[in-house]
């Protein structure tokens, strides 16, 4: 069996067989985190989006990053502001045409 490579499809997909093309693209998005009136908003979160049904796929180490991110500024461990997941991460990727 073929292996899942990070810019294919999705693992529901690759499960249920589809492998066809075009494969996963990669794209950014932007999550604002509220606390008591202060923000915090995370823009160029990399992920991969399944050519076939859509789903959004992380690497762990984005994913990590994040999360760890959201929970220091709910819990008052850091403050508001803007982060670039994808400049912190040092991420050189060009987003595909």
């Amino acid at each position: 069996m073929r292996e899942l490579g990070v810019h294919a499809v999705c693992a529901a997909c690759y499960e249920r067989g589809h492998l066809t093309r075009p494969e996963a693209r990669l794209r950014f998005r932007e999550e604002t985190v509220e606390r008591n009136g202060n923000l915090l908003r995370l823009v160029g979160i990399p992920y991969y989006a399944c050519p076939r049904c859509g789903a959004e796929t992380y690497e762990l180490r984005v994913e990590a990053f994040v999360e760890q991110a959201v929970r220091d500024f709910l819990d008052g461990e850091t403050a508001g502001g803007t982060i670039d997941v994808a400049k912190r991460l040092a991420l050189n990727e060009a987003v595909p045409d």
